[in-house]
């Protein structure tokens, strides 16, 4: 399995909050160890069959881009912004 992230990814990373930033590197240790650990919450999301979202806090989200075994990091951000860039 391989996972990265884009630069528009690390963009983003770039502006959360430090606690924010923890807790994204926590999942994605997470989800490098075990994918369909229930604690990530990993969803198909509904207008693209490529997209998957993982929970990074109660109140955050990233999104990756998976092609067979492998994941791209194309997003993270909060929830409320999560809806409005991947609207259902």
């Amino acid at each position: 399995m391989t996972s990265r992230g884009t630069d528009r990814f690390w963009k983003l990373y770039a502006g959360l909050a430090p606690d924010i930033k923890a807790a994204a590197r926590e999942t994605f240790a997470r989800f490098r160890e075990n994918q369909a650990h229930p604690g990530l919450r990993l969803e198909r999301l509904r207008n693209d069959a490529r997209a998957w979202s993982v929970r990074v806090t109660l109140n955050h989200r990233a999104v990756a881009l998976r092609r067979g075994d492998n994941w791209t990091w194309i997003w993270i951000g909060s929830h409320r912004d999560f809806d409005r860039e991947f609207p259902v």
